[in-house]
């Protein structure tokens, strides 16, 4: 997994930096990618990682965006 990160890290930010959003959320979602794969516990290589990291990448931003528009909940 290390050198899958090593190697495809600063393209999966770029890919996320090209998307409208917020740019501080951009920073931590490639770590949310590489985490999201790390629990995904695969157990074949990744044949296309870029296709693979990619659709990982777009749903945690889905998962961002989601929890960046939610109302916080008030107090009881």
């Amino acid at each position: 997994m290390a050198g899958l990160y090593l190697a495809h890290h600063s393209w999966v930010l770029s890919l996320l930096r090209r998307r409208p959003g917020n740019r501080e959320q951009v920073l931590d979602l490639p770590q949310d990618t590489f985490v999201r794969l790390l629990r995904s516990e695969l157990t074949a290589p990744l044949h296309e990682p870029r296709a693979s990291l990619g659709t990982v990448a777009s749903r945690a931003e889905g998962s961002a965006r989601l929890r960046g528009t939610r109302p916080t909940p008030g107090p009881c």
